[in-house]
């Protein structure tokens, strides 16, 4: 009982500590809390975006790994420089607009880096400590910047990609599926974003049946997870990014695919349990090939 307390005080004194001292984490924390709410307010509306145009799982993790890492790491004193950005990222974060809070979210990302990058050549030039040990030092909030920047591009990459190149992007899955339904079944075209099967009727792609989403939310997960685990780059990263984004093209495609097959197939992937399904395996096949990624690529330099 007087360990719980006693851990508990000392946690709230370092807190109180963190959130007494001026620096450009906390500064940066301020933004990120605000952003967490202008991404959240839409979902509390009749306006909430489709997880084509926003998936709130990976940005989710992605806010919240960028937090924790942010907090961890070593506090910079702020410039006045660093008052001025957040004053105009805060004015511009005040303006009503999701692709805002996303840009925002960027800015917020690359200047935490900047910071974190100027403080290690600051902090070289006035004292003995080697850049090697500086940088390691900070690699916390740089992890923390790459995470929110990397979080902020998937998110409106998908959006505007799916937003200005519908047809074309939707297309390719379209040919895909009618691809492996000729090659199965013996009949199977495309004709645009419309694809047809053996059976008499034929499927029209929206936005949300797109593999896009579903494949750069994928890579985002394991972007953030790997940073968080510190995950040095290498070819096996660049192994496991490709297994990622081939196995979450391959479910969307089966799940395409058997859509075309019989009108049973399509209602049922479009019933709540389809939907259900569909979230819960390809939520399992993620976090699956990103667990043992994280084990596949640290044991890399052990052998």
């Amino acid at each position: 009982m007087n360990q719980g307390l006693t851990s508990t005080l000392t946690v709230s004194v370092k807190v109180l500590r963190w959130a007494s001292t001026p620096s450009v984490q906390r500064l940066a924390m301020v933004l990120l809390l605000g952003i967490c709410v202008s991404l959240a307010l839409p979902f509390f509306s009749v306006n909430a975006p489709t997880v084509s145009e926003f998936d709130a799982i990976p940005a989710m993790l992605c806010l919240g790994l960028g937090l924790i890492l942010l907090v961890q790491s070593p506090a910079i004193t702020p410039r006045t420089g660093d008052h001025v950005v957040a004053t105009v990222l805060a004015l511009l974060l005040a303006i009503p607009s999701f692709q805002g809070a996303l840009i925002v979210l960027f800015f917020v990302g690359l200047w935490t880096a900047i910071r974190a990058l100027s403080s290690v050549q600051a902090s070289h030039e006035s004292s003995l400590t080697s850049t090697r040990q500086l940088a390691s030092q900070h690699l916390t909030l740089k992890n923390s910047a790459l995470i929110l920047m990397v979080c902020a591009l998937q998110a409106l990459t998908v959006l505007y990609a799916l937003k200005w190149f519908t047809e074309p992007v939707l297309a390719l899955d379209a040919n895909m599926v009618a691809s492996v339904l000729q090659l199965v079944t013996g009949t199977g075209y495309a004709v645009g974003n419309v694809y047809f099967g053996p059976s008499d009727h034929q499927v029209l792609m929206l936005r949300n049946c797109s593999s896009l989403p579903a494949m750069i939310s994928a890579f985002t997960c394991w972007f953030a997870i790997a940073r968080w685990h510190q995950v040095v780059f290498s070819f096996r990263e660049v192994t496991i990014v490709a297994l990622l984004l081939v196995s979450a093209l391959l479910l969307n495609v089966l799940r395409l695919f058997s859509m075309g097959l019989t009108m049973e197939w399509h209602t049922w992937w479009h019933s709540p349990t389809g939907e259900d399904t569909y979230l819960f395996l390809s939520a399992a096949l993620t976090l699956s090939i990103i667990f043992w990624g994280i084990r596949y690529a640290k044991t890399e330099h052990t052998h």
